[in-house]
């Protein structure tokens, strides 16, 4: 299966969403999916688009590529975002994505948002022109960030909240993080599309390399309790 991730938001910058983007199309590919990520380029690339693939997490064996699928990426022309250091969001501007799924030979037959705002209505664009599915992962609590702005947080709270509604209902499927995002999508939203709770996965390496003695004994925990 060909799948085209969107998102507003993408390397230098960090954030869980990015995390999560990343972190789910390289398991797709490991189970032999073709994954195209649509994302901001940074800085001085933003005119042109470029086109890459994306490398393993360190500490994570390169598959072999006649067992996997390919994650490829391409950069969108894209604009700082006021207020946020670090964070570009992509123009609507399909014309490099086109261009590089014609020069692959794949045509994506699920597309996957990764926001609402301007990469998810760019997905909607995109599902239209190519016949296919639009999926939206309700990654957080997008109402709740609005003292990131400048307007006042009783305006943008409930406009946020209508949009995102009004997204949620417009897409093919949204899939939720947890269970009580799934509640909000539902029974907030009144949304009567399909709903899937999936959890963000999680790169465990670092993890099982982490000792647990310095942490158990700064904490005040007896070896036998659960850290």
């Amino acid at each position: 299966m060909v799948v085209l991730f969107v998102s507003d938001s993408y390397r230098p910058y960090v954030s869980g969403v990015v995390v999560s983007l990343e972190w789910t199309a390289r398991q797709l590919a490991r189970l032999g999916h073709q994954v195209v990520l649509a994302v901001p380029a940074p800085g001085r690339q933003a005119r042109e688009g470029g086109l890459g693939l994306l490398a393993p997490p360190e500490a994570e064996p390169r598959p072999c590529p006649s067992q996997t699928g390919l994650v490829r990426v391409v950069t969108l022309p894209s604009l700082p975002a006021p207020g946020v250091r670090g964070f570009r969001f992509p123009l609507p501007w399909a014309a490099p994505l086109y261009r590089a799924l014609r020069r692959w030979g794949l045509r994506p037959q699920v597309v996957h948002a990764h926001s609402p705002f301007v990469a998810g209505r760019l997905a909607l664009h995109l599902g239209r022109q190519l016949g296919c599915p639009v999926v939206f992962t309700h990654h957080t609590l997008y109402h709740l960030y609005a003292h990131y702005g400048k307007l006042p947080q009783r305006l943008v709270r409930p406009l946020t909240w209508r949009y995102v509604a009004r997204y949620c209902r417009r897409v093919d499927g949204v899939v939720a993080p947890s269970e009580p995002v799934r509640e909000l999508v539902v029974r907030g939203y009144g949304v009567t599309r399909p709903v899937r709770v999936i959890p963000t996965g999680i790169h465990l390496e670092p993890f099982l390399r982490a000792s647990p003695g310095p942490a158990r004994q700064r904490l005040g925990l007896r070896h036998e309790e659960p850290l």
